[in-house]
């Protein structure tokens, strides 16, 4: 089983609701934009990693993602959990897309997936993957 470990800084986005536009005739949906960006940021990131798989991962793997968001000073310094927005799950949608034909082929390709999220002293996501 090959084991890949990556590290991005910088405060997690989620994924965004898609937006629509009509011109004319044709209707499409887009990302927000903060959501692009994140997603561009992320995939350039992983695109010079030196630890990536030389080809995208075309089988079951396992991923852990760990979120960092940094804690505001009003919250007590015990307060280790993030429990307010936002959702992990959207989080999780953001990385997984990024990470599409660049660590691996297609993101139905976890079979297994582990998140997190905490308040830390560096904003960011830590992924694991697992080919299996």
């Amino acid at each position: 089983m090959n084991h890949y470990s990556f590290e991005i800084l910088g405060n997690p986005v989620p994924q965004g609701r898609p937006r629509a536009y009509r011109r004319g005739k044709l209707i499409g949906v887009y990302d927000p934009k903060n959501s692009r960006e994140w997603k561009n940021y992320v995939k350039t990131k992983l695109s010079f990693c030196e630890n990536k798989p030389v080809t995208p991962i075309d089988t079951a793997i396992k991923v852990r993602m760990i979120f960092y968001f940094l804690k505001p000073k009003s919250k007590p310094k015990k307060v280790v959990s993030h429990t307010v927005r936002p959702d992990l799950s959207n989080c999780i949608k953001a990385i997984e897309d990024a990470m599409n034909g660049i660590i691996y082929t297609d993101d139905s390709r976890i079979i297994s997936l582990l998140a997190e999220k905490y308040y830390g002293e560096r904003p960011g996501v830590k992924i694991d993957v697992w080919r299996i």
